[in-house]
């Protein structure tokens, strides 16, 4: 939950590519196991971009989405969108291994701390 609100949000106000930090942020501070943290944020990060660009397809006057579809060499809107929905898994799936891990590697450096 905390993920699709940031993510939401981010995507109003900031690049794309803040939405990554931010998985990557809450992913390493749940410490989610790494398998969790790859499904977890893939599926998030590509349904959440696959509302998007819905919402921009729809509300779009200028129709930039259809145009960008077709630079991609002539893709049709749902083929667009499953790309888009495919870019934001991987790119949700590659944040999440990467928070994932930290959380992982913050885990085992604290508790193998010698001040402990």
């Amino acid at each position: 939950m905390i993920m699709t609100i940031g993510l939401i949000g981010l995507g109003l106000i900031a690049p794309w590519w803040v939405s990554v930090i931010w998985i990557v942020i809450v992913t390493a501070a749940v410490r989610l196991k790494i398998s969790h943290g790859l499904i977890t944020s893939g599926l998030v990060v590509g349904f959440v971009w696959l509302i998007a660009a819905m919402f921009f397809s729809r509300s779009d006057p200028n129709e930039i989405m259809s145009k960008t579809a077709n630079l991609l060499g002539g893709l049709s809107s749902g083929q667009f969108m499953v790309v888009t929905l495919l870019l934001g898994f991987i790119t949700g799936i590659l944040a999440g291994w990467f928070g994932s891990a930290v959380g992982q590697l913050v885990r085992v450096r604290s508790t193998t701390s010698p001040h402990t």
